[in-house]
This record gives structure tokens, C-alpha cells and sequence, in this order.
């Protein structure tokens, strides 16, 4: 692993996506708390039907990408808003602690979401920019959620050994 300038890139995207995030849910915790949960399936749909629709519109996968999550998104917007208006909550000073988290998973998403397009677009025009893109820390981190599985690893260790 080794640090390029697609770590710039895909810390930049992440760290922004969440910061605004973050910022946002310390002042409407709920609705940030259901936007990130409704991006998550925006992105999981975006990436599973990409390809069965690029085939069957006869258009190029990072278009198929970007456009599914662009729709996917807008309507993971208005049920998260439709959510927020009838089961709106906060969690009082926790609001910053978890604000952060979600902060971060929906950085993730819009991060993701980034470096798989660009990883479609420059795959048979740049194939060093992939091969980059795998070498990257924070890249690699970012296209295989390297960090949250780490995570699950050490949560499924602890449930084994009843801590």
C-alpha cells in the first residue's frame, strides 16, 4: 500500500461528504440518522442493478452507476424525510458522538459511490489508475469497507468469547 493522489482524492470526498453530514446532524439528528440508513440501500441498489441495467439500456457502466444512485438517492431523500416528519427523535448530548458516526458512514457511501465510478470509467482507458486505486490505502479502504469488516471481525470475536 502506498500513499498517491487517489488518497487525496478519496479522503477529500469522504471528509467532506462528512462533515456536512455531521454538521447536519447536530442540528436534525433523525433526519441524518435516516438519511444515511437510506443512502446505505441507495448505494447497496445502485451497485447491485448497475450492470443488468447498462446491459439491457446499451449504456456505459459508470453512467448506468451514477444514474441509478442520482435516482436512488432522491428517493431515499424523500422517504427519509417522510420518515423524519412522523418518527422524528434526538438523543440529547449524544447527538455529536453519533452525528460523527453517521457522519463517517455517509461520507463512506458518497466516497464509495466516487471511486467505484472512476474505477468503471478509467478501467479499460487507464488501467494503471485502477492498479493505483488498489495499491491506495484509503482508496482500497473506501471500494472494500476494509475498516467496518475489521470492525465486524473483532465484534464477532467478542460474541464468541461472551465479552
Amino acid at each position: 500500500m502506498k500513499f498517491n493522489w487517489i488518497d487525496i482524492v478519496a479522503i477529500g470526498v469522504v471528509a467532506s461528504a462528512g462533515a456536512v453530514q455531521f454538521l447536519r446532524a447536530t442540528r436534525d439528528f433523525s433526519q441524518v440518522f435516516y438519511e444515511t440508513v437510506m443512502l446505505i440501500l441507495a448505494l447497496v441498489g445502485a451497485v447491485r442493478f448497475f450492470m443488468p441495467v447498462s446491459q439491457r439500456l446499451n449504456i456505459t457502466p459508470p453512467l448506468a452507476l451514477v444514474v441509478l444512485f442520482a435516482v436512488f438517492t432522491v428517493l431515499a431523500l424523500l422517504v427519509a424525510t417522510l420518515l423524519n416528519q412522523g418518527l422524528g427523535f434526538s438523543l440529547g448530548g449524544f447527538d455529536y458522538l453519533f452525528g460523527l458516526a453517521l457522519g463517517i458512514a455517509g461520507g463512506f457511501v458518497f466516497g464509495h459511490a466516487t471511486m467505484r465510478t472512476m474505477m468503471l470509467l478509467f478501467l479499460e482507458r487507464n488501467p494503471e489508475l485502477v492498479a493505483a486505486m488498489h495499491r491506495s490505502w484509503m482508496a482500497s479502504q473506501v471500494l472494500y469497507f476494509g475498516a467496518f469488516r475489521e470492525l465486524l471481525g473483532i465484534l464477532r470475536i467478542a460474541r464468541y468469547n461472551n465479552i
